[in-house]
Order: C-alpha cells, then sequence, then structure tokens
C-alpha cells in the first residue's frame, strides 16, 4: 500500500497535510444526492499514542484509563501506522492542527448547515479533538510533505 510504504518512509512524527475524503449516508429523503466530507488537516504518523502529553494528562487526571486498552476494534498489522478491520486497511494518524472541514452535494459546494439538512446527525463533528484518528486508507486523497506529494 503506496501511503504505508510513504509514511514509514518519514522520521516519526513527522508533518505531513493530508486530504481525506468520504460519502456521508444522506437521509431517505434525499438519497439521490451524494455528500463528501473533505478535511485538510495537518497530522503525523508513526509515534506511541502512549507517550502524547494529552493521553499522559488524561491518564494522571483519571479522565483516561491508566493502562492502554488496545485497539477498540480490529488488528495492527504494521504497528503503528496500518490496522485491519473487516478485510479494509486504516491509517493511525495523530492530528496536529485544526482540521478544516468542506462539504460538497453533488460536486457542489455546501455549508456544514446544508450537510446536516441532508445527512442529519451523520454530518456532525464532535467537539473534542481526539488525541488520534483512524481513518479507512481509500478514504486518503492526498498526502503531502514539504511540497513532496507522497498519495
Amino acid at each position: 500500500m503506496k501511503l504505508i510504504q510513504s509514511i514509514k518512509s518519514l522520521r516519526k512524527g513527522s508533518f505531513l497535510r493530508v486530504v481525506i475524503s468520504k460519502s456521508v449516508p444522506t437521509l431517505k429523503a434525499y438519497s439521490d444526492i451524494e455528500v463528501v466530507k473533505q478535511t485538510l488537516v495537518t497530522v503525523c504518523s508513526g509515534i506511541e499514542y502512549d507517550n502524547q502529553k494529552g493521553v499522559i494528562e488524561k491518564r494522571e487526571s483519571g479522565e483516561a484509563p491508566s493502562e492502554n486498552a488496545g485497539l477498540p476494534w480490529g488488528q495492527w498489522v504494521e504497528y503503528p501506522y496500518l490496522i485491519e478491520h473487516k478485510g479494509k486497511a486504516y491509517v493511525r494518524l495523530y492530528l496536529k492542527g485544526v482540521p478544516q472541514v468542506t462539504w460538497k452535494a453533488n460536486g457542489q459546494a455546501i455549508s456544514k448547515e446544508r450537510a446536516i439538512e441532508l445527512c442529519g446527525s451523520k454530518a456532525k463533528s464532535s467537539e473534542s479533538k481526539p488525541e488520534c484518528i483512524t481513518v479507512l486508507a481509500d478514504n486518503v486523497a492526498s498526502a503531502v510533505q514539504k511540497g513532496k506529494e507522497l498519495v
């Protein structure tokens, strides 16, 4: 898989910009419309989840379990990069910037509010910033580091 090979070739923890593009299921009334969420964000990969400042602080405060409980789903194929679940490949990424999200309906730009109208709660985002994200590898449309396209 080119994405994983490219990320593994980088120094662990180095930054890259990724574009994650995924279709979002619409409500039945809008089944004829294709809604796509596109997220542009700076991430890093190949680092240890347990060594992150936010994880350490949450463990110390009791907000998170004192020990890592492992993956909630899937199996590591290439730790700490690639997870497999139900025959699909997922990449583990760590957010290092504020995601910029755009929405499209049938190829035309729409607002987040319109996306929520079309998709309901599936278009709503979490208020908290996760320590890491696990993304379907096929949804990573682009990965760039220092102007060099990796994917």
